[in-house]
């Protein structure tokens, strides 16, 4: 099974790996985080290392070009992909489809998808005004 690990410069990657064990997944099985430290590249190729099972890792990063994407890139190969710019749609998609094969572009569209300007979605009373 393919080995997912979220990584971040601050706490979203253990937020986002809480959420899913809380709400969606008791025991997700080769899924991971890691946040940036002092020892970041050390720890990200243990991680890697933990998670990969043969099926090769993917490493969803909160945004290019910061410092945990940026490690992580040097360590891209066939078996290590990552895609950034992560959101929950985007982890719980991959947790569910990653048996059936890897497709990076149904991920990045799961992570698009996620992204809903509710208003145009919800018919609100023209009258119903929201102030600050």
């Amino acid at each position: 099974m393919t080995g997912i690990l979220l990584v971040s410069k601050g706490p979203l990657a253990r937020g986002m790996y809480e959420s899913v064990k809380e709400e969606y997944f008791q025991n997700p099985q080769q899924f991971d985080y890691l946040i940036y430290s002092d020892s970041y590249r050390k720890d990200l190729m243990k991680k890697i290392n933990e998670l990969n099972d043969g099926h090769g890792v993917i490493i969803l990063s909160d945004m290019m070009g910061e410092a945990p994407s940026n490690y992580a890139s040097l360590l891209l190969d066939k078996g290590v992909h990552m895609v950034s710019g992560m959101n929950l749609s985007m982890v719980l998609f991959l947790l569910r489809n990653r048996e059936n094969g890897i497709d990076f572009e149904k991920i990045t569209q799961a992570g698009k998808d996620g992204i809903v300007h509710m208003n145009q979605i919800l018919v609100l009373e023209p009258d119903v005004r929201y102030e600050s």
